[in-house]
Formats: structure tokens, sequence, C-alpha cells
């Protein structure tokens, strides 16, 4: 019963991802190329990314830290009515002439999405149960995320050239307002972390403080954690990267217009999809670290061929389309790495903390895309992007292969050991 229970918690949130991913793409995809239009400069758009991922510089940790302290479902569920809220504020804006209002509601939009994340990466274990199911649940998650973006950049570049911008933040509110509907829906499996229930003892601050300091002695002593760190900062400083860049790699090196980057964007959707079903039917045959390694290589050399060799609108596709293909299988590897090998009552401020170190990475990105670009070309600057990927891939070889730490409890005295994964 408790598994019946616990899968049907999991299709609940994979499909509430799928139609908040839905309404984000739709908008997001839209307000890139009104921002671009609008100010005709790459670091112009570059400050709605930024907008983005500044929140998770400044409070990832602190989210972690209320994550772990507070019942996930409600969090994740308050999170969404919370997003939709603010993204209504859009109505009131013209974009055209208030960007710095947009940057200001993608900020606050994206520190709400901040708590959000933690708290559903660290649910996930609470309603699977079992570890060997994890990797199917995360690429089920992965799968519902990435199921709302195949229509979305078209719906999204649709509506923008025929209603306007403004015509996208509608799908986008109620796109939340579903999703938090059947969160609400999802089984409250395990309730509030045990550590939660008997935070009443102890000053608001003191024990937040206390907490805080907890994960950070982990991230601190475990090796295997810094190594996957490394690999995870190069790309996700390659993801910053192309965020801007693939849009002006379509609209100025190939010059393709905002119809041809939505139908590209939904066939790399479709390509990641097939990718997150794949790592589903594999189940526990192949292990999540072998899964990264590779993955991860392959897509450094998928975009490595696209940015070097790229000229028409088929090679766009079928290069995009094999990095997308293994994008999915990379990431759901490693949400399952991290929700195995760190403790269950360290998840939120783990996952917290590593989002704000995650977000640094991005934001150099999209900086060093936005500054170098105009001086050296968008291809060459693309070209080294790639190479990054290829050596994440070769640092993550060697992460998987170092023993996990094991944190003692509270209640231990022994020192803390070292154990396999």
């Amino acid at each position: 019963m408790h598994r019946v229970s616990g899968l049907r918690s999991v299709w609940l949130l994979a499909i509430g991802g799928g139609i908040s991913g839905l309404g984000d793409t739709m908008f997001y995809t839209a307000l890139s190329f009104t921002v671009l239009a609008t100010t005709h400069s790459l670091l112009g758009l570059s400050t709605i990314l930024v907008a983005q991922a500044l929140p998770r510089v400044v409070l990832g940790s602190l989210a972690g830290v209320l994550v772990d302290r507070w019942d996930r479902r409600l969090i994740t569920m308050m999170s969404d009515l919370a997003r939709a809220l603010v993204v209504a504020a859009v109505l009131l804006v013209n974009i055209a002439h208030q960007v710095v209002m947009v940057d200001a509601i993608v900020m606050v939009e994206a520190a709400f999405s901040q708590i959000f994340g933690p708290a559903q990466a660290s649910l996930l274990p609470e309603l699977v149960g079992n570890p060997d199911h994890l990797q199917r649940a995360n690429s089920w998650m992965q799968t519902g995320s990435l199921a709302g973006t195949v229509l979305g950049p078209v719906a999204g570049t649709f509506l923008l050239v025929k209603l306007g911008i403004h015509a996208t933040v509608l799908p986008d509110v109620i796109s939340y307002l579903v999703s938090a509907g059947l969160m609400g829906m999802v089984l409250r499996a395990g309730g509030r972390p045990a550590e939660a229930e008997a935070s009443g003892a102890t000053p608001a601050m003191r024990h937040l403080w206390h907490q805080w300091n907890e994960g950070m002695m982990y991230i601190l002593r475990a090796r295997w954690l810094w190594a996957m760190l490394a690999a995870l900062m190069l790309v996700l400083l390659a993801d910053g990267a192309l965020s801007p860049g693939m849009v002006a790699f379509v609209y100025r090196v190939l010059r393709r217009n905002a119809v041809d980057y939505g139908l590209l964007q939904s066939v790399a959707a479709v390509a990641s999809i097939a990718g997150g079903l794949g790592v589903a039917a594999l189940g526990p045959r192949v292990t999540p670290e072998r899964l990264l390694v590779g993955a991860l290589g392959i897509v450094g050399l998928a975009y490595g061929a696209l940015f070097l060799w790229g000229a028409g609108l088929g090679a766009l596709v079928i290069l995009y389309g094999l990095a997308s293909l293994f994008n999915a299988p990379w990431i759901t590897s490693l949400s399952t790495i991290m929700q195995r090998r760190v403790p269950t009552n360290l998840q939120g401020r783990i996952f917290g903390s590593l989002g704000s170190l995650q977000s640094l990475a991005v934001l150099a990105g999209i900086a060093v895309m936005g500054l170098v670009s105009p001086r050296v070309g968008v291809r060459p600057s693309l070209v080294a992007t790639a190479s990054l990927i290829v050596l994440a891939a070769a640092v993550a070889a060697y992460a998987v292969g170092v023993p996990a730490y094991r944190a003692k409890r509270p209640d231990e005295h022994a020192d803390a050991t070292m154990s396999p994964p």
C-alpha cells in the first residue's frame, strides 16, 4: 500500500512539474526574445538570467535549512502559489520600457523557486522509500518536467508574435495554480522531518544557526561531494554561457527567427523526454555513476560538433537533439547519487547550499558569454563552452570513485567513518 501511494505521489509531482514547466517555457522563451529585440544587446538578456540565478546564491543554504525544518509538501505547495502571484505582476509592467522592473519580478519568483527546488528534491526519497527505485522515480520527475517544455517554446513564440508578451503571462500563472493543487493531493509521506518536530525546545535563531552549521560541516568533510561539486560547477558554467549563447547562435550566426528557435527548443524537449524514459526503462541495470559520466561526455561532444560544424537547420536539429537526449540521463543520475549518499535529515541543506554554489557558476557563465562573445565571436565562445562539459565528465569519473562520507548523528560519539557508495 505504501509503495502504491508513493508511486501515486511521484506521478502527481511529475505531472505538476510538467504543467508548470509548460507555463514557464512559454513565458521565458517569449521574454528572452522580447528583451533581446528591445535592448538590442546580449547583455540585456543576460540581466534576466542573472535575476533568475541571484536568489539561489543568496538564499540557497538558508532555504535548505527551512526545508529540513518544515513540512516539505506544504513548502512546495505554498511556493507554487507565491510564484503564481508574483508572475501575475508582469501584467502591470511595460516590458519594453521597464526591463529593471521585469528583472525584479523575475528575481522574486526565483527566490520562491529556490525554496521549492530543495523541498521537492528532498521529498522524493521519502515518497519512494526504496533507494533502488530512486533512479526510476527521478527519471519520471525529469520526464514530467520536460514534457511541459515540448509545446511551451512554440506556443510562447506564437503568442508573442500574434498577441504580444503579456499573452504568455496568464498561462504561466494558471500552470502554477494547477501545480499547487496537485501538490495538495500528494501523500504526506513521513510528515515533517523528525528533527523539525523537536525544534521547539531550542530558540528559533539559535537552532537555525545550528542546523545551517551542521549542513556546512558535512559539505566540508565529504571529499566525494567536493569532487562532484567541481564537475557540476563546470557543467553549470557551460550552462550559464549556453543560455544566452544559444539564442545568439540561432538569431545572429544562423540568421534564424524566434519561431525557428521555439521549434528547436521543442525538438530538444522531445529528445530530453526520450532520454528520461530511457533511464526509466533501464532501471537499476545501469548504475547512476556510469550513466552520469557517459551522458556528460556525449553532451559535450555533441555541442562541440554543433558549434564547430553546424551551419544548417538540419545539422542544428540533429546535434542539438543528440545533446538534449543525454541531458536528462546525467541530471537524473546526479540527483539519484546525491539522494543516495547524503543523509535524509541533511538533504534540504545540502541541496540548498549546492544550489547557491551552482548559481555562482551559472552567473559566471552568463557574464563570460555576455562580455567575451562580442570580442571573440559567438561561435568560438560556444566551442570553448562545449569543452567545459567534456572536462566535467572526466572530473565526474573521479568523483564517483571517491567513497561516500557518512556523517555521525548527534547521538553518536564515535568518529565519522568512510563507507563505500
